[in-house]
């Protein structure tokens, strides 16, 4: 999972930085994700190889030195989905923006509450004797409380999300192919939420101290792999487009590539994606009777080449403008 998710984050700061030149704080938060998931992965590796091995019969790591690596690794665990819940929701906010108040309230309840218990749960790791082998502690229940809590938040927070995402995913205006294709990386997100499900099942598995970590800490690394994978993933389609854009033009040219597009009055496209364009019918002010010729509104049509990026409103060109008197060629310009 960390090559994975370490390629899938790859790209996305590629095609952030240098195809859409927006990089932003939701891309910082999955760097940091990543950094998080990268020593979560070391501190698990080491406790899957040590935990289990044996030199003579007898136990080749202590338990002092087992237990460090586990609190280490669980606490790099809770920073990555903090981090990654992070990441989702700056994103999300700049889809829905300030007149979406519910799933902007949505949005900030299911950052904040499995972050405020995941941070508790971090302290009950480092400072307390939760995650030992002591015979005796009295914070071991109250961190398998929070522990449990903050998997089933977890959980439900990415069943949430998935669902805003099937919901933008809805509203987006894309051809089949394409919500297809959205549809199964929501899938794949979906599973992030399914290994949580399966962490919190593992934790009651029987087993000695040292199997149930181990189980434990596998589950919590394929979920924390699988959220980032899909996360990145999300945001890739504008490097699809660009390589089906660039294998077009090589094989057919330019000319062939540009389609019209009837844009009316009431048709706003996203600033953020290809440019905004609003055009007015003509009115008649004085009142004219039916019988008297009016001019009927506006259609501009409009070609986007098939190399445009969403964030370049350059790549528009504007071909004719048709009105009930007549059809007037306007030439080709960029906006």
């Amino acid at each position: 999972m960390l090559i994975i998710s370490t390629v899938a984050g790859a790209l996305r700061i590629y095609v952030r930085s240098r195809l859409l030149k927006t990089f932003g704080w939701d891309d910082w938060a999955m760097v940091l994700a990543q950094f998080f998931f990268l020593l979560c992965t070391i501190f698990l590796f080491l406790v899957n190889t040590w935990g289990t091995s044996t030199y003579n019969g007898i136990q080749a790591v202590d338990y002092d030195t087992f237990s460090w690596m586990a609190r280490w690794g669980y606490g790099m665990y809770i920073l990555t989905v903090i981090a990654i819940k992070v990441s989702l929701s700056l994103f999300m906010f700049r889809i829905f923006g300030p007149h979406h108040i519910r799933e902007r309230v949505l949005i900030h309840i299911l950052t904040i509450v499995p972050a405020a218990i995941g941070l508790t749960a971090l302290v009950l790791v480092n400072a307390t004797c939760a995650v030992t082998f002591a015979p005796v502690c009295a914070w071991r229940r109250t961190f398998n409380y929070t522990s449990l809590s903050f998997s089933f938040a977890n959980s439900l927070a990415d069943i949430a999300f998935a669902s805003l995402s099937f919901l933008i995913l809805w509203r987006m205006t894309m051809t089949r192919a394409a919500k297809i294709s959205a549809s199964v990386l929501f899938l794949i997100g979906s599973f992030g939420g399914l290994a949580s499900v399966l962490r919190v099942a593992a934790y009651f598995q029987p087993g000695s101290d040292v199997l149930q970590q181990i189980r434990y800490s596998t589950w919590s690394m394929i979920e924390a792999g699988t959220c980032i994978t899909a996360v990145c993933l999300f945001t890739l389609r504008p490097l699809f487009r660009h390589c089906t854009c660039f294998g077009s033009r090589m094989g057919t040219g330019w000319s062939s590539q540009a389609k019209l597009y009837p844009y009316r009055a009431s048709t706003i496209l996203n600033k953020g994606h290809v440019a905004e364009l609003q055009t007015h019918g003509l009115t008649d002010k004085a009142g004219s009777r039916a019988s008297e010729v009016k001019e009927p509104e506006v259609v501009v049509l409009v070609a986007e080449r098939m190399d445009s990026r969403f964030s370049r409103a350059s790549r528009m060109e504007v071909y004719t403008l048709e009105s009930g008197l007549g059809t007037r060629d306007m030439g080709t310009r960029e906006v």
